[in-house]
């Protein structure tokens, strides 16, 4: 009878032993089924990054090679046009082929900006003293000339002045109220304001129109967006996605709101007047 239950006993111990050694076999191979997935989805994302930063390489590289005979075809039409003896006809279409190389340079820079601040760590800002309210008047004036039909008013109040790059902060206001044109209401006004608040400046750029709808506004300064609703927006969806880049270099912030019951869209950037 002893001798059954030694058997037992020792059937028992082989029989835990086997277990142990499947569970440990077991647990083992879910340990190595998972190293091999986390490595092939370290390997993926690595493949991912290396195509989207040659992707971007390819942008900047196309945009700055074509940048040039573009610049040359602007510049020829300007000289045509500031000449002077064009009949009716050839005149009008200069002014096209001017107008058209103009939008493309605009696009080709706002693609270079993209791959500078994608691979090189942000928008390179040269800070020295500048006037937002004047650089508002400068670039509202350049609008009003190719939007004679529409009303863009100023409102510039106490001192505008800081420790900004004054040619990245005209691209700004620019972008900011070449959009709330391209997305207001036609008979309605675009509103811009420069407003002194002490050791910040603040621009707000207000339109009427077709609001924002909320479930829009989180990606509204992502690369590549584009609003819906509005009038046709001819850009490359790079406008907000630079303008956010030019406010975060100068240390600054940009938020949008839209009113659905005032219909009506403000955007409101606020600039340190000097580096923190």
């Amino acid at each position: 009878m002893s001798a059954d239950k030694d058997k037992a006993s020792a059937g028992n111990s082989i029989r835990q032993r086997d277990d142990a050694r499947r569970e440990r076999d077991e647990a083992r191979r879910e340990r190595d089924d998972k190293s091999t997935k986390l490595e092939v989805s370290r390997a993926d994302v690595d493949v991912l990054k290396a195509t989207e930063e040659l992707r971007e390489l390819f942008i900047g590289v196309l945009a700055h090679d074509l940048s040039n005979p573009l610049g040359a075809i602007l510049s020829t039409a300007d000289l045509m046009l500031r000449r002077g003896a064009l009949p009716e006809v050839e005149y009008k279409a200069t002014a096209h082929i001017a107008s058209s190389a103009a939008r493309a340079l605009r696009m080709i820079d706002q693609l270079l900006d993209f791959t500078r601040s994608r691979l090189g760590g942000g928008v390179p800002i040269r800070r020295k003293p500048a006037d937002l309210a004047q650089i508002c008047r400068q670039m509202i004036g350049e609008l009003q000339a190719s939007h004679p039909g529409r009303d863009l008013l100023l409102d510039a109040t106490g001192s505008c002045t800081g420790e900004w790059d004054p040619d990245r902060l005209a691209q700004l206001v620019g972008n900011l109220v070449a959009n709330a044109i391209d997305h207001g209401d036609p008979d309605t006004p675009v509103r811009v304001r420069a407003l002194d608040e002490g050791p910040i400046v603040v621009l707000e750029v207000s339109n009427q129109g077709a609001p924002i709808p909320p479930d829009l506004l989180p990606t509204l300064f992502e690369a590549f967006h584009r609003r819906t609703g509005g009038g046709p927006s001819r850009g490359l969806g790079l406008g907000m996605f630079i303008s956010q880049q030019i406010v975060h270099a100068h240390g600054g912030t940009i938020r949008a709101q839209s009113s659905e019951r005032e219909r009506s869209t403000t955007l409101t950037v606020r600039l340190p007047r000097s580096a923190r």
